[in-house]
């Protein structure tokens, strides 16, 4: 048997992905995620597996440490900073150009005579 407490909760009941995913709320893709080992088993998955009846998946599983969720929380804000740094450039460009626009405008119009 595989050493994914996920996978071994589903297929030693005979479920497929999808009706895992159904009995859990989750998508079923994220179910492959984590099977396959590219997302880790989250608390709260493990809480509904358990939830389900099945104690034996809280053994052997790989749970986001706080230190993990703590890293991945810094990534995030760090990347949102990113964003929102790049974001106040651009708006300073735009509002660069509309200075200049408005500028120009108010000495370049028609003259009255």
């Amino acid at each position: 048997m595989s050493e994914n407490p996920l996978k071994n909760f589903r297929t030693s009941r005979g479920l497929s992905q999808q009706a895992l995913a159904d009995l859990l709320g989750v998508a079923r893709n994220y179910i492959y995620l984590i099977e396959s080992g590219r997302k880790p088993m989250t608390e709260s998955i493990r809480l509904r597996l358990d939830s389900l009846g099945d104690k034996a998946a809280n053994s052997n599983n790989e749970l986001d440490s706080e230190a993990n969720i703590d890293n991945r929380a810094s990534n995030t804000l760090s990347g949102i900073a990113a964003r929102l740094d790049a974001l106040d450039a651009r708006v300073s460009s735009v509002e660069r150009l509309l200075l200049r626009l408005l500028a120009g405008q108010g000495g370049g119009g028609k003259k009255e005579s």
